[in-house]
């Protein structure tokens, strides 16, 4: 399945995204939110409609309408007045589906509902690389390439030998584990992977038990289940 994907990109969140995904997915359009947004928006959708030219408020956000026609929206907008608003506009002008991290704190409470008026639905994750597939075929084309982190590796002498990506964090973050992975002692490879996560410049956050350590605990997860399913393969052929 091809789809398009449209990013709202705010401040610095949500520029790996669309580094990493555009030799899978190259039908990308993308809406930039200014990453220093009013405590409370009193009118969302006037905000979204605001021009720098038109707007007297320092706070003025430009963004590109047709982000909101694409199949898959993926919102960094980290806002819960505006973040309902953008579900809604997705639903007005045609998107399918939309992924909002962040969490449900920063996503606001009607986000879900609105999508569910516009029957598209709305999947609101903490992190990127705790996405998984579901029953929606839109996220799930977009969740077998990015999302809950998966890995292929190869063991020679008790040490990983090789180690390859089958689907990646968003941000680029099981890439760079599974560069440097290989030499490690299949005991330790876990637990390497984890401490990789917290290594890589992910914008999650960190100083939590959420956040950056929920990362390394999947991608230490997933590392684990990539070496038994190996062991079991190897002693299967034996």
């Amino acid at each position: 399945m091809t789809i398009s994907i449209g990013i709202i990109t705010r401040g610095k969140y949500g520029h790996r995204l669309i580094d990493n995904i555009k030799d899978i997915f190259p039908t990308v359009t993308t809406a930039a939110l200014p990453q220093h947004l009013p405590v409370f928006i009193e009118d969302p959708a006037a905000f979204l409609s605001l021009s720098s030219s038109s707007s007297s408020s320092s706070f003025s956000s430009a963004i590109n309408p047709a982000v909101f026609e694409s199949d898959l929206v993926i919102t960094y907008s980290l806002h819960p007045d505006l973040t309902p608003e953008i579900v809604r506009q997705c639903g007005k002008h045609g998107a399918k589906a939309v992924i909002i991290p962040g969490g449900r704190a920063r996503a606001g409470l009607d986000a879900q509902k609105v999508g569910a008026e516009y029957g598209i639905e709305v999947v609101i994750e903490e992190i990127c690389c705790a996405l998984n597939t579901g029953n929606n075929a839109i996220i799930n084309e977009f969740a077998s390439h990015f999302g809950r982190p998966e890995f292929e590796v190869r063991i020679d002498k008790g040490k990983i030998s090789s180690a390859r990506v089958l689907r990646s964090s968003p941000c680029g973050a099981t890439n760079f584990i599974a560069q440097n992975l290989v030499g490690i002692d299949i005991a330790d490879a876990p637990a390497r992977a984890g401490l990789l996560s917290s290594q890589y410049p992910c914008r999650a956050i960190r100083g939590t038990k959420t956040g950056i350590h929920s990362s390394g605990i999947l991608h230490a997860e997933a590392v684990r289940a990539a070496i038994e399913k190996e062991m079991r393969n190897a002693e299967s052929t034996k």
